[in-house]
């Protein structure tokens, strides 16, 4: 089952223009075991990606896994100049 997540990504221009951009996130989840003397876990697996605004210029995945390793870059956010 693929679950949604959108995220509001607001910019404020030099003249004072506040834009908001929503990046949506499609991710299915994982159930992750590693012993009874630890809590449960979820991993997941990133599905989709897609944005909507005037800020974002591209938006993809870059690695689909997501798990324990904080130093992965999972989705790359391209922004215009403006």
């Amino acid at each position: 089952m693929a679950i949604v997540i959108s995220y509001a990504l607001s910019s404020q221009s030099k003249a004072g223009v506040t834009t908001v951009d929503t990046v949506t996130v499609s991710k299915t989840n994982i159930s992750h075991f590693e012993s009874v003397d630890c809590p449960a876990a979820f991993f997941h697996t990133l599905t989709a990606v897609s944005a909507k605004g005037t800020r974002v210029s591209q938006v993809e995945i870059s690695n689909p896994n997501v798990d324990y390793d904080g130093t992965k870059e999972h989705i790359l956010i391209t922004f215009t100049n403006h």
